[in-house]
């Protein structure tokens, strides 16, 4: 089967001006995601309007799909027979079309501002794309501050025990990882009509189908490492690994040029990653 290759946030911007061009788009089955879109807006301002536009217009008038799913809708659809419309979709596809059609960025807000069906530029950063289930931070605070009360004799003699036993890491993976599918699965379940039980809860987790599992070993390998390392994860580490949610089959790759992604991925989905370079070597070429 052909690889496809997913262009995830940071490969957008050495890569978007390939899209356009035959050069790129026509050897390469290409697609990128709403996640992609959501965070080239979450993050746009005045002094990268202009990159980022471009960016998102070259994303647009190129051929490749967009899977316009939301990681709320990929995890409710990982359960059978479960579906989930998530309206902040139609929202920031609203809001990618004022970007076009806009020809500043204060002429974007006086147009976003008009329209109370548009997902609020000021405040999408804010805004909860993923789903509260991700409770790996507290829980990192809890054990850094716990560290310190800790001889570091002591916490080099666990952390060789960890470093040094992959079944009782493997373990520890298994744990974070059903952890997160039973979460996933209540949030499902209080989606869904009628009067949540206990039975429906059950049922879907139950129902589960493989589809998120990329995703769900990723973030449990995040919390392995920081609690091997005492270290407090990172604001945006989740919407990174989310970005896993979007391959689903063995022949997707991920082209990304994320350090902290290319480190999961290098560990956990060697076959299923290749940096912007790479990428460019075998499918771009300029004259």
């Amino acid at each position: 089967m052909a690889s496809i290759y997913y262009l995830e946030t940071s490969s957008m911007y050495p890569l978007s001006k390939y899209l356009i061009e035959d050069n790129a788009a026509s050897k390469a089955i290409c697609f990128s995601s709403f996640l992609v879109v959501f965070e080239l807006l979450s993050g746009l301002k005045e002094d990268n309007y202009k990159k980022r536009k471009a960016i998102l217009r070259n994303l647009i008038d190129s051929r490749i799909e967009i899977n316009w799913y939301t990681p709320r809708e990929i995890i409710a659809e990982a359960f059978q027979e479960v579906l989930l419309f998530d309206g902040l979709k139609n929202r920031i596809r609203k809001l990618a079309n004022l970007v076009l059609q806009s020809s500043s960025y204060d002429s974007l807000n006086q147009l976003s501002e008009r329209d109370d069906s548009v997902a609020p530029l000021e405040k999408l950063a804010e805004m909860d794309v993923l789903l509260t289930v991700d409770q790996s931070g507290e829980v990192q605070k809890q054990i850094v501050q716990l560290r310190k009360d800790v001889s570091k004799e002591k916490i080099k003699e666990i952390t060789d025990i960890l470093e040094s036993n992959p079944s009782f890491r493997e373990q520890l993976r298994k744990v974070d990882r059903d952890t997160l599918l039973g979460r996933l699965a209540a949030y499902v379940a209080f989606k869904m009509p009628g009067k949540p039980s206990y039975e429906n809860l059950m049922k879907i987790l139950k129902s589960y189908k493989g589809r998120i599992n990329k995703f769900l070993v990723a973030d449990a390998y995040r919390q392995e490492r920081n609690l091997i390392k005492g270290e407090t994860p990172e604001k945006n580490d989740f919407i990174d690994v989310s970005h896993l949610l979007y391959l689903a089959h063995d022949s997707q790759i991920m082209v990304t040029n994320d350090r902290f992604l290319q480190s999961i991925c290098e560990n956990l989905f060697p076959n299923n990653y290749c940096s912007v370079d790479d990428f460019k070597n075998k499918y771009v070429w300029t004259s």
